[in-house]
């Protein structure tokens, strides 16, 4: 079993994964451990991806996916597009393997734009978090200067930018022969591989 995680915060985005990999002897059925294997590739240089599942289907999508230009372009474009191109890799990857199944989470920062924060979904995290643990919560720096910016400026919208490049987790879960469930992960939310809920981190 792996566990792999992306967790998308206001200043700052995290991907970790165990290094085990767990393989079967066809002959004599003994499971095999090996607990030196990254499962944490770099794409390109802004985005990265946490691969669980079949290690051999895992593989070929990243070796493909980092020669591919769409990585080069920012996570916003790679979400875009990134359902027709795993589609079409998952239709190679089966001309010569069988079924099989993997996830792969990716993350990374668009530096053609900053990071937009929802201000309601703010404001309700806090309170539910201040709620439950019936003690005060600090702000961080870069909200804190992003809302008296919004303060000085007379801005009364919604969403408020802040001073550093926008970011995207997005998990995807290969369902073969064709199906592919993807799930994004916004600011203040972590996606696990193991669940299909986003935990909220505030």
């Amino acid at each position: 079993m792996t566990l792999i995680c992306g967790v998308n915060l206001c200043d700052r985005i995290y991907l970790v994964a165990d290094t085990r990999l767990t393989r079967t002897d066809n002959k004599t059925g003994i499971l095999y451990f090996d607990d030196n294997l990254a499962k944490i590739e770099g794409l390109s240089k802004n985005i990265a991806v946490a691969a669980a599942g079949d290690a051999k289907l895992a593989a070929f999508l990243i070796t493909r996916l980092y020669q591919n230009t769409i990585m080069q372009k920012g996570i916003r474009f790679c979400r875009e597009r990134i359902a027709e191109t795993l589609k079409s890799l998952i239709d190679e990857y089966l001309k010569s393997n069988s079924y099989t199944h993997a996830t792969l989470i990716f993350a990374g920062l668009d530096n053609n734009d900053k990071k937009s924060i929802d201000t309601k979904l703010l404001m309700d995290s806090c309170r539910k978090y201040q709620e439950k643990r019936n003690m005060p919560m600090n702000m961080k720096d870069i909200i804190f200067k992003a809302f008296q910016n919004r303060k000085q400026n007379g801005d009364i919208g919604r969403f408020i930018k802040l001073n550093v490049s926008d970011s995207l987790v997005f998990a995807v879960k290969i369902i073969m022969p064709s199906d592919l469930k993807i799930v994004d992960a916004e600011w203040g939310y972590a996606f696990p591989h193991l669940s299909d809920s986003k935990w909220l981190i505030v």
